[in-house]
């Protein structure tokens, strides 16, 4: 040790008691080299400084929505918007991408399964597309679906709806969960 260094006792308490690394330096008249050496001189554990603007972090724990575990984030912006605890259970949890709760050969599965493969307004069975009634594609709720063919799903995007919304109604009413 030189004989201007400070204490382990002084660089402790500086460390705990600052915000940024330069605090520490300016308080001390040190340079980083200095400072890196007395924390290994007096087997100083070196603080989680971020590694941008050199100040502490804290983690914040939180619980994973998807499997219910806990998990430590950065108490920062982007940490603290983190909702999940890995990229499979934000998958799961947003439910997007192929194979998952909201692609389409999820949700017309559902539709066909809870209404069959046949069209609601003259029951062909061939070529039958899903449509949503509240014409929103990511509201794939079963309540939301109806199977329809090509041209009467067409009718559904067009003028022509109130040829066909009376027998819509009617399946609706009939088939309603």
């Amino acid at each position: 040790m030189k004989k201007n260094d400070p204490t382990r006792e002084q660089l402790e308490e500086a460390i705990k008691n600052s915000n940024l690394r330069r605090e520490v330096l300016k308080k001390f008249n040190i340079t980083g080299a200095v400072y890196r050496r007395l924390l290994r001189n007096y087997n100083i554990e070196y603080p989680k400084w971020d590694r941008y603007y050199y100040r502490r972090i804290a983690l914040i724990t939180k619980i994973c929505p998807q499997c219910e575990e806990e998990f430590k984030v950065k108490d920062t912006e982007i940490g603290r918007g983190q909702q999940t605890c890995s990229y499979s259970c934000s998958n799961k949890y947003f439910r997007e991408g192929r194979g998952n709760y909201n692609s389409p050969e999820q949700y017309r599965k559902r539709c066909f399964n809870a209404y069959g493969k046949k069209c609601a307004v003259c029951d062909e069975q061939n070529v039958v597309e899903v449509h949503h009634l509240d014409k929103n594609r990511n509201n794939n709720v079963v309540e939301n679906l109806i199977p329809l063919c090509p041209t009467h799903h067409m009718y559904m995007h067009s003028k022509f709806k109130e040829f066909i919304q009376e027998e819509v109604n009617q399946f609706i009413k009939e088939n309603s969960v």
